[in-house]
């Protein structure tokens, strides 16, 4: 909501947590996603998923909502919450 980007604005410029735990709430309260305009493949994130992998569904989907990147056709016939197959190795 925009009461708790205003709160989350407030902690960040004044650096006024009073513990870590604190921090860490207001913290990842709210993705904020910093998107490259010129390549997107240099988007970040601040999202848990993003910090240990470098990509997340917060860049992709911002990216694929402006028009940035195509959704590939194969992704697009994959039913929503349909259980993939793992391949099987030899």
């Amino acid at each position: 909501t925009k009461n708790d980007i205003k709160c989350f604005l407030n902690y960040e410029n004044k650096l006024n947590w009073s513990d870590f735990d604190q921090f860490k709430d207001e913290a990842f309260k709210l993705y904020r996603i910093y998107l490259d305009m010129n390549d997107w493949r240099n988007s970040e994130c601040n999202c848990v998923s993003f910090l240990k992998e470098c990509k997340c569904n917060h860049v992709i989907g911002i990216t694929i909502r402006l028009k940035l990147a195509k959704v590939p056709i194969e992704a697009k016939n994959i039913e929503k919450w349909a259980k993939r197959k793992r391949e099987e190795t030899t």
